[in-house]
């Protein structure tokens, strides 16, 4: 598998103090839903995404996604949004 590189270029996303990763999911779906022409994301969204991830739990996706093959990381929306865009991202991209 190739290793992607872990974008530490940090994505600001504004939450208040006891906001949950939720409110940063509402910013991900913002970004979705600004995709281009019949929300196709463009690869710069798909990129923006899945550096949202790295941000929002510390890791590069390559090491995210081995823990969640191996059933390490929690089964939630975000895990699993995590894992499908990187797969497309390594699958049409290779980074």
């Amino acid at each position: 598998m190739q290793e992607t590189a872990f974008h530490e270029d940090p994505i600001h996303i504004e939450m208040a103090e006891g906001d949950e990763p939720a409110h940063a999911v509402e910013v991900l779906d913002s970004v979705t839903l600004t995709a281009g022409s019949d929300n196709v994301m463009t690869r710069e969204e798909l990129d923006l995404q899945v550096r949202i991830y790295e941000q929002m739990y510390a890791m590069p996706s390559c090491t995210f996604y081995e823990k969640w093959l191996r059933g390490e990381m929690p089964d939630t929306y975000e895990t699993n949004d995590w894992a499908t865009l990187y797969e497309y991202q390594q699958r049409n991209y290779g980074s």
